[in-house]
């Protein structure tokens, strides 16, 4: 098992030389926002948008998610022994 640690100790020493070493320091993001898998689409903008959205209310307004919160009770019982909470959601 020691062995084993070693060698991955080693190869990543190996990997993170030859990736970060040869380069000059600083945050290595060129292009990051070009990218088609890091690019910004107004649908990701929505959908941000409307999950801070409800989680703000659920935090301040809970009694708002009552029923929601009550239909996961038996999921809650069954988890963790207790009623779900707003969090549960």
């Amino acid at each position: 098992m020691l062995a084993g640690i070693t060698l991955a100790a080693i190869s990543l020493l190996v990997y993170f030389g030859q990736t970060y070493f040869k380069n000059p320091s600083g945050v290595q993001n060129t292009g990051v926002w070009l990218r088609q898998s890091t690019a910004r689409s107004p649908i990701v903008w929505i959908i941000a948008v409307v999950l801070t959205g409800f989680y703000v209310i659920l935090y301040g307004w809970p009694y708002l998610f009552t029923g929601p919160i009550r239909s996961l009770d038996g999921v809650s019982q069954a988890r963790s022994g207790k009623p779900a909470d707003h969090w549960f959601l």
